[in-house]
């Protein structure tokens, strides 16, 4: 009978552990769940943080975009001016070379006046 008791409380402790053991894992795996269920949504708040990123660049460049195409057309104006002004002078430093030819002739180039002129 003693060696009944003894299996009996033997098994009741190991019955315990078990339970306990189950207990434990149960609440490991909960915890686990919780953590990735933490990682998922982080991953999907760090996804929509981008797509939200990627839109709101998609519309600053947008309405950049009127902006760029008036300075990219101001600037086609002013290098064109400058071009105008550029070959305006070229005919009035050749005006001015012509002026010191007596006669149109096939005279040398080397028997014109040397004329300095600066854009």
């Amino acid at each position: 009978r003693y060696l009944s008791e003894l299996l009996a409380e033997k098994k009741a402790k190991n019955a315990a552990i078990k339970q306990r053991e189950a207990l434990e894992a149960s609440q490991r795996g909960r915890r686990l769940d919780a953590i990735e269920a933490q990682i998922k949504e982080r991953q999907r708040k760090l996804a929509e943080d981008q797509r939200n990123l990627l839109q709101q660049q998609a519309q600053a460049k947008a309405q950049n975009l009127p902006y760029e195409d008036d300075l990219a057309r101001k600037r086609l104006h002013t290098d064109h001016e400058a071009q105008r002004r550029q070959i305006s002078c070229v005919f009035v430093f050749l005006k001015r070379i012509l002026a010191c030819v007596p006669t149109l002739s096939l005279a040398p180039i080397e028997a014109y006046p040397v004329v300095i002129f600066r854009l």
